[in-house]
């Protein structure tokens, strides 16, 4: 009988000390907080990229290629275009350019990719990189076209899934490659991106006036000519400029800030009109506080492109730098967009 009774005692201890035991797991597991949830590891997929050189014409175009596991025909294909930060270095070669566009401390979405951040992705890639005097991605229109041709060939892409994203400059290509060639580009994530010649507030480009350069050569309605000779136009002056830390580069009048904003009306319009015609899926990622690019034109596209079309997140209290966290948390909800 006191064996018996022992034996029962012992049972119960054991079965109170599991019971304990499950209840601590289950709080451990259910009660945990954000602050306490691990940061999710990067995925090594370094094994998966080669660099490849692009031949139209006598330029090259280099940039780095993503194939995924298992991969096999009528996959997407996602263009991630760099920021003005990855440009090559016209003192090294193309090869050591591509590494170091990569293999650097700069936030960017390439960088991302490359370096697992963005996981496994189920689709091909390819990562250009743009020469320094390149000021922006919308005149390699062509050469870009071409290149996803070459891989639409070669890889057998899903031509209904081919799609481009972009942070800062290489947001703004996003937007003007999108629009401009919507027969290739299905969908574009278009992270601090405007339009080129409008949106920017140059500030970040007043030591080399990248953007200004650009500008000038698309668009010859914002040259400033010179008053002593109107045929020579002023070499560091735009019409038009966004923010006030601006003025030591450029200058702005009152009558030329109004033929800015119809310029800037007009391009918003003519956009919106070819995302909508072209049926370009399209979201727009932005900080409200961003002072390197307006807000305006994703304002202005949320108003006159179909809501079906065009997703528009303007975030608040963020500038052009804290959107890339932002990106980060919705990396997984922007990565199914472009690959659906």
């Amino acid at each position: 009988m006191k064996k018996a009774l022992v034996i029962l005692l012992v049972t119960v201890i054991v079965l109170s000390v599991a019971a304990v035991a499950a209840v601590m797991h289950f709080n451990a597991v259910s009660f945990k907080t954000d602050a306490d949830t691990e940061e999710e590891m990067p995925v090594d997929v370094t094994d998966n990229f080669s660099k490849q050189y692009w031949q139209t014409g006598d330029k090259t175009l280099p940039y780095w290629l993503y194939v995924p596991d298992g991969a096999h025909k009528d996959m997407p294909l996602i263009v991630m275009l760099h920021s003005s930060y990855l440009k090559a270095d016209p003192k090294i070669s193309d090869e050591e350019n591509l590494d170091n566009m990569v293999n650097t401390s700069v936030d960017d979405i390439p960088v991302y990719m490359y370096n697992g951040k963005l996981g496994a992705l189920p689709a091909y890639v390819i990562m250009p990189q743009t020469p320094p005097a390149s000021c922006g991605w919308a005149k390699r229109g062509e050469e870009m076209v071409a290149l996803v041709e070459s891989c639409c060939k070669e890889y057998g892409i899903d031509r209904e899934r081919i799609s481009l994203i972009g942070y800062s400059m290489g947001g703004t290509g996003a937007l003007e490659l999108a629009s401009a060639y919507p027969e290739t580009f299905r969908y574009a994530s278009v992270v601090a991106g405007g339009l080129d010649g409008v949106t920017n507030s140059i500030i970040p480009y007043i030591k080399g006036e990248g953007r200004m350069k650009l500008s000038d050569e698309l668009y010859p309605e914002l040259r400033v000519p010179k008053k002593n000779d109107p045929s020579v136009y002023e070499p560091e002056k735009m019409k038009f400029a966004y923010g006030d830390k601006s003025s030591t580069v450029f200058t702005a009048i009152a009558e030329e800030k109004a033929a800015a904003a119809r310029f800037e009306a007009e391009r918003i319009s003519d956009v919106a009109q070819k995302l909508d015609l072209g049926g370009v899926n399209t979201w727009l990622l932005i900080g409200a506080d961003d002072t390197d690019v307006s807000t305006t034109v994703s304002e202005g596209l949320s108003r006159n492109v179909g809501e079906d079309l065009l997703r528009c997140d303007i975030i608040k209290n963020c500038d052009h730098g804290e959107i890339l966290k932002i990106f980060l948390e919705k990396k997984g909800e922007i990565l199914e967009f472009l690959t659906k």
